[in-house]
């Protein structure tokens, strides 16, 4: 993480804590395998997609709610660190919800605690990142996410 972005988040936490109503401006980046993430900044070799922004601050973290959904004969479940309108947070939903597998989506929109957890997690703000067993991903990924499912010990039913 290079200082300056390291100054950027300090800076940020410094302003959610100074005033409870604050926003940041959050880009939709795409890369040349169509892979999407969420930054401040897309990084060289993927192209602007969206811009968002995203409030932080007691008024919309009072608001925020985990969404959780378990549809998973499985043990293996998965993490999301998400925002709503996010393309990449709704493309690895809809496959863990097609792949059957447990689901617990945190809505870092609005809620400093929950993005100061992605931030120490991830070091950054970027989604969506899931963690299914062992592995962080970061964007989506589909072959990435069937792999970590099937290390984690999931079956695929239609492999069998």
């Amino acid at each position: 993480m290079t200082t300056s972005f390291k100054a950027y988040i300090i800076l940020l936490l410094l302003m959610v804590h100074f005033n409870s109503m604050s926003a940041v401006n959050i880009v939709e980046c795409e890369d040349e395998e169509g892979n999407k993430s969420f930054q401040k900044v897309c990084p060289p070799g993927s192209t602007l997609v969206n811009q968002k922004r995203i409030t932080t601050g007691s008024k919309a973290a009072a608001e925020n709610k985990p969404v959780t959904f378990s549809t998973s004969n499985s043990s293996v479940s998965a993490t999301m660190y998400s925002i709503p309108e996010c393309s990449p947070c709704d493309a690895v939903r809809e496959l863990l919800q097609v792949k059957k597998i447990s689901l617990n989506e945190i809505n870092i929109e609005g809620d400093i605690i929950k993005q100061a957890e992605l931030t120490k997690l991830n070091g950054s703000l970027n989604v969506p990142i899931t963690l299914i067993g062992d592995k962080k991903l970061a964007g989506y990924n589909r072959t990435e996410i069937l792999s970590a499912l099937k290390a984690a010990g999931w079956e695929d039913p239609k492999s069998k």
